[in-house]
């Protein structure tokens, strides 16, 4: 409980609107996975999974935390007025020239991919409805 409530929160502060590339999110993941093996005591030599360390803490994994807190704040921008700063921001999209290489992840394409467990952005309006669509179980 002390770790939810104290530690986790300034971990993750302000992650939703964060465009998580795979490599920031596995930092934050390893980080979070030493912190509850810490916490939990258990030696390399034990031979336990991380998967069952997690258990034995109650916290649900970092993933799915970090998915729920991504669509939860994609459905609050979503049902403001149109005419909201925030929401023109959402929607802006900046015209330059990209370099060389892989394209660069955006919080919009992060977002689209969270909304692949048969979410559609219409969806948004009723707010009990969302809720219970972005916290249903996917693992």
């Amino acid at each position: 409980m002390f770790y939810c409530a104290c530690v986790r929160p300034p971990l993750l502060y302000a992650v939703e609107t964060w465009e998580l590339t795979e490599r920031l999110e596995g930092l934050l993941a390893s980080c979070d996975q030493r912190m509850f093996i810490y916490m939990s005591r258990v030696r390399w030599k034990d031979k336990i999974t991380n998967k069952e360390v997690r258990r034995r803490c109650g916290v649900e994994n970092l993933e799915i935390r970090l998915r729920k807190m991504r669509l939860r704040w994609f459905g609050h921008v979503k049902r403001r007025d149109e005419n909201s700063k925030l929401w023109r921001a959402m929607e802006l999209e900046v015209e330059s020239k990209r370099p060389l290489g892989r394209p660069k992840k955006i919080w919009s394409k992060v977002v689209k991919e969270d909304m692949k467990l048969n979410i559609t952005e219409d969806m948004e309006e009723d707010r009990k409805t969302w809720r219970q669509l972005i916290s249903r179980p996917t693992n």
